[in-house]
């Protein structure tokens, strides 16, 4: 029987990936994150590298200033939403959703995003 669970906040999807989830659906401004991180799926061990040491260095403020995000984009080469989403949500946590679950962009009918995971 697959488990689905709805997750709104880092806590709850983490609490979800952690757990072994068959479905997650994911929800407001967190699926906002995933879908822009999506790009850090093909990135290589080098950026993310680069990528982790700067997030790390970005202050826990609840805002990550376009001032920090641009040097961390010159020297990736990912886009400013991509690591925004890595601050956010964390990296760690994005590159588990993202090598265990298949992602499937969903949007309402009143234009809000939803993103669905599956378990590979």
């Amino acid at each position: 029987m697959m488990t689905t669970v709805t997750v709104s906040t880092k806590e709850q999807l983490e609490a979800a990936v952690d757990a072994h989830i068959d479905e997650i659906v994911v929800e407001g401004e967190l699926a906002k994150r995933i879908k822009d991180g999506q790009k850090l799926r093909t990135a290589g061990k080098l950026t993310l590298m680069v990528l982790a040491a700067g997030v790390a260095a970005l202050p826990f403020t609840g805002g990550i200033s376009m001032g920090l995000v641009a040097p961390i984009a010159a020297t990736t080469g990912l886009n400013a939403a991509a690591i925004v989403a890595a601050g956010f949500v964390g990296l760690a946590l994005l590159l588990a959703v993202y090598k265990g679950y298949d992602i499937t962009i969903e949007y309402d009918r009143d234009g809000s995003l939803r993103v669905r995971l599956k378990r590979k």
